[in-house]
């Protein structure tokens, strides 16, 4: 039995410099003699070129005695470069555009304001004598911007996607023991262009790991299991396990694969050197566990060779689309999703697994049950997230492109995503201008083919724009399983969708992107000088600037949440709803442009602290077994709109029956519940608002908004605590303890046992959010993200200043 598998995590402690260097070439004159930065420096375990005995007389000669002086005549080598002051320490992952400062450039809107640049990252590790003979492979899981790779003195390679992971074997460029440290240096550049419109950072954002195994090992792309056929008694499973032969000898090989606990055998196979194959065999599991979204139950699988093992989940579960509608293991199921941009308050796109669990779960307590990768590969942290939470996955291919370059990262992304309990729809593209036209087809096709081949299981949807009339090219819509049409429930797209499904009543079509409504946390009145947008329905418009008229177009967003719900009820056919977006992003800052540089449309603000219409959603979608009951405004009427008459708007999502109103001693009345919503009108008076939610006339239910005075304390709360991080709510309460929700007073914040890494609040125009000491309150709310130093849970300080 051979050395089991090992990784190696190579996540801390890089050295980090922005701006240009002394780049090393791409090409080098000797092997291993790009030296620079690519290389041991001053300091570090090692030569900077290795060179035998025969080099070595050479080198002097060459150089006079001086072999340094040698290579950089021979060889071309960089002798001089060293780490300067102009470098610093980071921690993986990392979002270097966080750190930029914001610039009032109209061509900067879409990405948030933020300059592209250059930057690199180097990285010095050693690796044990006993690696040697071993397999080395270099994963790197997700690097924004165009990127080169270098490695040990030689120039290792290019990256042109943000998107992809990237998996380079190193085996025979690595040194080992006494050899000295290994050397990784990668260049991120963001001025080549985006491949999105949204901001979408920069730098090595994801995992960097070395994984080390044996010469005869497991592949973990074609290593899987497939759920064939179900039903309530058995799953009939193709169970696929790849081996790769990297040694030097014939080898013959009897994997076995233990799926819960039933072990599953493979015939024995006899492998060539260099050679590699997947053995396949079927086999029936016996009165299956389903996952679903309710009871995402996962089945550990473990894949067995001699001195290898690997460790997959398995959900069984079967997906369809009909002309009626999604289906999830047989029965009709309809999906409450929502579109997700992948980063987060304060560090942009470097999430971690704390920051996307605390954001399923808040998707998971509103009821959601389906998540839209927006618009690229979804990474395998948010996989593995929405398999643990039971959030069904739409894994999207960023453009419907068939270049040699895109179509090799979209074969190893399905290869790396078709297991995923979660995974239920592959979107080939998002709006793409060519769409339904003829070289679209052709690309579609291709796109559809390399997809339908590598994974036969899941839905395969396009994300189209509309048109009023509802044209659509026939042999476009060949390649798909699913027409997606986003925003169909806009005035500002006519009755495309409608016309298509009347001219096609067998097509299968579904509701790819919805809603795109702007709101501001905790605010009821527009003012565009704070960035503030009327919860109940702004007049800014994402169409012309300034104000509108109530019903003009594009006022308020694309389309309000209840006329997504209504397109959903009339329209079941659509299978569901994908609200743009989960939660508000950088870039994208419409309606309002400078200083705003952050989103206003998601559910949730971009620290993740829930807006007025998650709780519409919640009261819609949530365990209907529990009582929802939400009240709005906050009583403090600085955040409010009050009209000449002293009135104002109320509003309550619920799914009771009734609802009893009261300000005060004054009985606004017991309301039916029509839409899960009650709308009314009441005069401002300070005190308690108060809703009472009622079932068969009696109360259930009850929530209260109290106007608050000054604030005095600001209450911690953890939010999420992990291996990595722990998330922190900061939120300001007066000395009876009420919320203070309009209190916007600075803050500073200190860990122990941690560092802070971000301070955030939710606040569209805020721009001193790159202060790692002190934050401002937004409408009485602010985050802290603290990066780990200990085992135990960080502890932190806050002093609040007043006003």
């Amino acid at each position: 039995m051979g050395s089991k598998r090992q990784v190696i995590n190579l996540d801390r402690n890089w050295s980090f410099h922005l701006g240009e260097i002394n780049e090393p070439r791409h090409l080098s004159m000797k092997s291993l003699s790009l030296g620079g930065f690519t290389a041991p420096i001053d300091g570090e375990k090692g030569e900077r070129m290795p060179f035998g005995p025969s080099g070595a007389h050479f080198l002097g000669l060459v150089g006079q005695g001086d072999q340094e002086k040698g290579l950089a005549i021979v060889a071309g080598t960089d002798v001089d470069s060293q780490l300067d002051a102009s470098w610093k320490k980071v921690d993986l992952p990392h979002d270097w555009k966080r750190d930029l400062p914001y610039t009032n450039n109209p061509t900067l809107t879409m990405n948030g304001f933020k300059d592209d640049c250059v930057a690199y990252y180097r990285r010095s590790f050693s690796l044990d004598e006993g690696i040697r003979g071993r397999q080395g492979h270099l994963h790197l899981d997700g690097i924004l911007g165009v990127s080169d790779l270098w490695y040990n003195g030689a120039y290792l390679k290019h990256n042109e996607s943000g998107y992809v992971a990237q998996d380079i074997d190193v085996t025979a460029l690595s040194r080992y023991g006494d050899e000295g440290n290994n050397t990784l240096l990668v260049k991120t550049d963001t001025r080549h262009g985006a491949e999105g419109w949204w901001n979408e950072g920069a730098g090595i954002y994801r995992s960097v790991w070395l994984e080390v195994y044996n010469g005869v090992h497991l592949s973990e792309e074609e290593s899987w299991v497939r759920v064939i056929e179900l039903t309530s008694a058995s799953a009939s499973l193709q169970v696929n396990v790849g081996v790769v032969n990297d040694g030097e000898q014939e080898v013959t090989v009897t994997p076995t694969v233990l799926i819960g606990e039933q072990q599953v055998s493979l015939a024995k196979t006899t492998l060539l050197a260099g050679d590699q194959t997947v053995i396949t065999t079927k086999v029936e599991l016996a009165g299956p566990h389903v996952w679903t979204p309710e009871d995402p139950y996962m089945y550990p699988v473990t894949f067995q060779l001699e001195g290898d093992q690997l460790v997959k989940q398995l959900g069984v579960k079967t997906v369809e689309y009909q002309k009626d509608g999604f289906y999830l293991n047989g029965q009709r199921y309809e999906l409450h999703g929502i579109c997700y941009h992948q980063d987060f308050a304060g560090v942009g796109i470097a999430q971690t697994k704390e920051m996307l669990d605390y954001k399923l779960r808040l998707f998971k307590e509103a009821g959601i049950n389906a998540l839209r990768s927006a618009h690229h590969f979804a990474s395998p942290d948010l996989m593995d997230a929405c398999d643990q939470h039971g959030i069904l996955l739409m894994n999207e291919n960023r453009l419907l492109e068939t270049s040699p370059w895109r179509l090799d990262n979209l074969r190893r992304m399905v290869k790396l995503s078709r297991m995923h309990p979660s995974m239920a729809f592959w979107s080939l593209s998002n709006e793409e201008l060519v769409g339904n036209t003829i070289p679209a087809g052709r690309m579609s096709h291709q796109v559809a083919t390399i997809i339908r081949k590598l994974d036969p299981d899941h839905i395969l949807v396009q994300a189209e724009l509309l048109n009023p009339e509802g044209k659509v090219n026939e042999e476009y819509l060949q390649n798909i399983d699913v027409l997606g049409v986003n925003y169909p429930e806009s005035p500002l797209m006519g009755s495309g969708a409608e016309v298509i499904h009347q001219q096609h009543p067998d097509l299968p079509m579904m509701s790819t992107e919805n809603a795109s409504y702007f709101t501001t946390r905790g605010n009821f009145k527009d003012d565009d000088t704070k960035g503030l947008l009327n919860s109940f329905g702004t007049l800014y418009s994402n169409l012309a600037p300034g104000k509108q008229k109530p019903g003009a177009p594009g006022t308020g967003g694309t389309a309000t949440p209840k006329q997504v719900m209504e397109y959903v009820k009339d329209h079941p056919y659509m299978g569901g709803t994908f609200i743009w977006l989960g939660a508000d992003c950088y870039g994208e800052p419409s309606p309002l442009g400078w200083p705003a540089t952050t989103s206003s449309y998601g559910i949730m603000d971009i620290c993740g602290f829930p807006k007025n219409d998650y709780y519409y959603y919640q009261a819609h979608w949530a365990d209907q077994a529990k009582t929802y009951l939400h009240l709005d405004p906050t009583w403090n009427k600085e955040l409010l709109e009050i009209d000449d008459q002293g009135n104002t708007a109320v509003r309550v999502y619920t799914n009771a029956d009734q609802v009893h109103v009261w300000v005060n001693d004054h009985d606004y009345g017991i309301h039916d519940v029509v839409d899960n919503t009650v709308d009314l009108q009441v005069v401002y008076e300070p005190g308690v608002l108060k809703a009472e939610a009622l079932s068969g006339g009696k109360v259930i239910d009850q929530a209260t908004q109290v106007t608050a005075s000054s604030p005095t304390k600001v209450e911690v709360t953890c939010l999420e605590s992990g291996n990595e991080v722990d998330l922190y709510q900061l939120k300001a309460v007066d000395k009876q303890g009420n919320f203070v929700s309009c209190a916007n007073n600075l803050l500073y914040v200190s860990a122990a046992g941690g560092q802070i890494w971000a301070l955030a609040n939710g606040n569209v125009i805020e721009q001193d959010d790159r202060r790692r000491d002190q934050v401002k309150l937004f409408n009485g709310l602010a985050l802290a993200i603290v990066r780990k130093t200990s085992e135990t849970r960080s502890e932190l300080t806050v002093e609040m200043e007043d006003n």
